[in-house]
């Protein structure tokens, strides 16, 4: 009886442990196959997985991105080329007054995006 009860144990352990070594490999749903001359084969039509552009005039010029230590990681400081600026993980309250100073002089107190995120999902 208690080596069963060891062997379920045992057994319950290496089901958990493999588990966690899977790997997660997603399949390219949208490729279809490539004929000889280099164009792609009639097939059924597949779902995209390509993201669909935005009407939007072309913008010019360099994305800038400045990282800051705020102790518990790092705060990026996103400039656009159109001149939006966007702040991501801002850190803890205690450097509020850092940020808003650093933002000040690198983005002359123009207007700057925070979007909200939690760590898990950032």
């Amino acid at each position: 009886m208690r080596a069963a009860r060891i062997y379920a144990i045992l057994l319950l352990l290496l089901i958990v442990a493999f588990t966690g070594c899977r790997t997660n490999q997603v399949e390219n749903a949208g490729t279809q196959p490539v004929g000889k001359s280099g164009s792609t084969a009639q097939t059924e039509k597949q779902p995209s997985n390509t993201v669909p552009s935005l009407d939007s005039e072309k913008i010019n010029g360099n994305l800038k991105m400045h990282f800051l230590d705020v102790g518990q990681g790092d705060s990026i400081l996103v400039q656009f080329p159109n001149g939006e600026n966007m702040l991501i993980d801002a850190g803890p309250h205690e450097n509020g007054q850092y940020i808003v100073s650093y933002l000040a002089r690198k983005t002359g107190n123009q207007e700057t995006r925070l979007p909200r995120c939690n760590a898990p999902a950032c």
